[in-house]
């Protein structure tokens, strides 16, 4: 009815049609992938009190002191986010929680620790894939405790403290490796876990007289083998 209402309107009385004006934006210019140089020195805190970002909803973000750091991370997102196949919103997620942690460090441009990254659990930003950026931009400390290293603590929880360290320090030298005596290459995770699995019964037979490893004589082991086949082949060499 409206639309025949208006034809009935004169030409020259009619209103010119409305125009949609779109808004012009400044678009930004892509970020600068430039080398990335660590700070040397650490600013150490008075107190050593955990970060609660989950306060950040409410409050806004500060400026980074080292803005042209920011612009390398975000260049490395962008790179990385594009081998990836990550969307724009994955893509800025990474970039806030790399502006939020670049703000609120004590030492600007020092490396950033990973457990830090985990706290932006708390703002449901994305951990992994930062974590990614730093490590692909070589920014990252990764203080992250291996999952095998978390499994064998677990395992061995209730054995004598000094055997629990002995077997700490095994199980490092075995993920990592070591340069001196007593020299190893790194080992597998699953070989880590076969060789304690094995090792269990003898180390369990033992923590009831023995308060350290080290007590343990040739007869000891002898005591605790099993008679033959596989099982004493495996207890041998995990022991």
């Amino acid at each position: 009815m409206e639309h025949r209402l208006a034809l009935m309107v004169p030409p020259h009385r009619r209103r010119p049609p409305r125009r949609f004006r779109t808004r012009r934006t400044r678009s930004r210019r892509r970020p600068v992938l430039r080398p990335i140089t660590a700070a040397a020195h650490r600013q150490l805190a008075l107190f050593d009190a955990r970060r609660d970002y989950a306060r950040m909803r409410t409050l806004t973000v500060p400026e980074p002191v080292l803005p042209e750091l920011l612009e390398s991370l975000e260049a490395s997102c962008l790179q990385l986010g594009e081998q990836r196949g990550w969307t724009r919103d994955a893509t800025g997620a990474v970039t806030r929680a790399l502006k939020l942690l670049l703000a609120t460090q004590d030492t600007p441009g020092a490396p950033i620790e990973a457990s830090t990254v985990a706290m932006l659990r708390e703002l449901a930003l994305p951990v992994q894939p930062t974590i990614d950026v730093l490590e692909h931009a070589a920014f990252l400390t990764d203080n992250r405790t291996p999952a095998v290293i978390t499994w064998v603590e677990r395992k061995v929880a209730h054995l004598p403290a000094k055997i629990r360290s002995e077997i700490g320090t095994w199980a490092e030298i075995m993920l990592h490796g070591n340069t001196i005596t007593p020299r190893r290459h790194p080992r597998s995770r699953r070989t880590i876990r076969n060789h304690l699995y094995a090792a269990l019964p003898a180390l369990n037979s033992w923590a009831q007289t023995r308060d350290s490893l080290r007590e343990v004589t040739r007869d000891d082991v002898l005591a605790v083998l099993p008679s033959g086949g596989t099982d004493h082949s495996e207890m041998l060499s995990g022991l």
